[in-house]
């Protein structure tokens, strides 16, 4: 499972929405907020995640796909409401 959904995916939790820690929000927001005034955002994603075992792994789980499309297969595959992590990043 990729660390990003460790805490969030659990069949115990098939009713209820998983709980996302506020600072990971935080983190991605960041992240996000940062990367939106880079000319190449996808350049500086690859060379932090060069740096960075976790984002690594998220990469690598990307591959050559969408990022869009892969983050919600992977919410699929995981069993999570890809719109409940879209709105507590978008403060929802």
């Amino acid at each position: 499972m990729n660390p990003l959904f460790n805490k969030m995916a659990q069949p115990s939790q098939q009713a209820s929405q998983p709980q996302i820690p506020k600072a990971a929000i935080a983190q991605v927001r960041s992240m996000m907020e940062n990367l939106s005034m880079l000319q190449n955002p996808m350049q500086a994603v690859r060379k932090v995640a060069g740096q960075n075992p976790m984002l690594g792994s998220v990469m690598n789980l990307i591959g050559s796909r969408n990022p869009k499309q892969a983050f919600f297969d992977e919410c699929q595959r995981q069993g999570v409401d890809p719109n409940v992590i879209i709105n507590a990043l978008n403060g929802e």
